[in-house]
């Protein structure tokens, strides 16, 4: 039992604490959450991907592991929802849904953080890769199954 109370005390309290540091922000200095998301998601985020990828010591045939693990992982996740959602017969719009949302996973936000707490600088290397994965695979496949609902 106290080893999960270590792994929450070291690695999940932190990221609850800059959570609510960053809701008592927004209250009480009326931050413009938007601003912040857009610095984040065009700035810090790649600046972090970019860093930990290039800092990281993970050999390159171990990358590559990675990201073809990341791609596997999420075309197995789809076919099973995919052979899923025919068998509950599922129309086309609820299945383009029931991919989108059991193939990509929001992994940046808190899973990076996560990762960086609980396995240091080669977690957060490894998880990297997956992120940069997954976010292409979002940004590209998961584009083309949401026009799959309207099209």
């Amino acid at each position: 039992m106290n080893g999960v109370l270590d792994v929450f005390l070291q690695n999940i309290l932190p990221i609850f604490i800059v959570a609510a540091m960053g809701f008592v922000l927004r209250r009480s200095l009326r931050l413009d959450k938007q601003a912040l998301s857009k610095l984040t998601f065009y700035a810090f985020s790649p600046a972090l991907v970019f860093s930990s990828l290039v800092n990281s010591q993970i050999p390159n045939d171990e990358m590559v592991q990675l990201a073809a693990y990341a791609l596997v992982v999420t075309l197995s996740i789809g076919l099973v929802a995919l052979v899923a959602s025919r068998i509950m017969r599922l129309s086309r719009i609820d299945t383009v849904a029931l991919l989108l949302v059991v193939m990509f996973v929001n992994g940046g936000n808190y899973g990076l953080t996560l990762n960086r707490l609980r396995y240091g600088d080669d977690g957060l290397a490894r998880a990297v890769v997956f992120y940069v994965v997954s976010t292409i695979l979002v940004f590209t496949l998961g584009v083309f199954i949401a026009s799959m609902g309207q099209a």
